[in-house]
């Protein structure tokens, strides 16, 4: 539960301003306090509908909420004291990357964006958004080499990047990316895999940037057995109408009714 809301009530107690009382008590309910909140805890006034003037808090119930909303909640270090850690950002990034088929190597963002990484990059990148294809890595090679025919670069001189579903299009990384004078991204056919690109499009606008498909995949999909909903593909046809380097994509989905995951082009054939 966010502390926003209770720390605005807290202060027009003290102000003696009316509060919304069983908007109050909820939150308080919801705090999983040391004590359980009695009737008497509260001595309040009606003054019109649900607003109440409350009159004095119990004094030990009143100590524990201002020790509560005393501790900084605007970042993680200080939120933790609470175990509110959650309700914050991390103040901070990785991200994993291989060269070519090399051995993958972390990237460290601080939380102004400032990134620290041990080795080279290439003028090109590959971003990969399942675990299973950055790992098996040469079969991912394989693949493009031989099914996606848009796809024209020296494996070797990439810089593969594990988007880590759509933890890539945190800002810390937008200096990153744009190093780049290209990004193919290698994504699933299907709407998470469209807004990962859209919300990279967004984060990078004068980035250059390739939609890999496999050059069969018709083919590929008539194989599968089941249709997707058609709440995602409207959902898939509206991010192709607003996005033109993800209309063919959309329009894949829309035409086949169907979506593909990536790690389906592990099993090369």
């Amino acid at each position: 539960m966010k502390l926003s809301g209770l720390r605005k009530s807290m202060r027009d107690i003290d102000m003696q301003v009316p509060i919304d009382l069983s908007k109050f008590k909820r939150s308080l309910e919801l705090l999983s306090l040391g004590r359980h909140l009695k009737p008497e805890d509260i001595v309040a006034r009606k003054i019109s509908g649900q607003k109440y003037l409350v009159m004095s808090l119990d004094y030990q119930l009143k100590a524990e909420l201002e020790f509560l909303l005393a501790e900084p909640v605007n970042n993680r270090v200080g939120a933790a004291r609470q175990n509110r850690s959650h309700k914050c950002k991390v103040e901070g990034s990785l991200l994993v990357l291989r060269r070519g088929t090399g051995y993958p190597q972390v990237v460290m963002f601080e939380g102004t964006g400032r990134h620290t990484y041990p080795g080279s990059l290439g003028k090109t990148a590959l971003l990969i958004e399942n675990r299973q294809n950055f790992i098996s890595i040469e079969k991912t090679d394989l693949f493009l080499t031989q099914f996606v025919s848009q796809f024209t670069d020296e494996f070797a001189e990439l810089t593969i990047i594990f988007a880590e579903g759509n933890e890539i299009s945190n800002s810390l990384h937008k200096d990153f990316l744009n190093h780049f004078e290209h990004i193919n991204l290698f994504l699933d056919l299907d709407v998470g895999g469209l807004t990962i690109a859209a919300n990279l499009l967004k984060l990078l606008p004068e980035q250059s940037f390739s939609f890999l498909l496999p050059d069969d995949i018709g083919r590929r999909l008539d194989d599968v057995v089941e249709v997707t909903s058609p709440v995602k593909v409207e959902e898939a046809i509206k991010i192709g109408l607003t996005i033109p380097l993800l209309a063919p994509a959309a329009k894949i989905i829309k035409d086949y009714r169907k979506t593909l995951e990536q790690e389906s082009y592990l099993y090369v054939k």
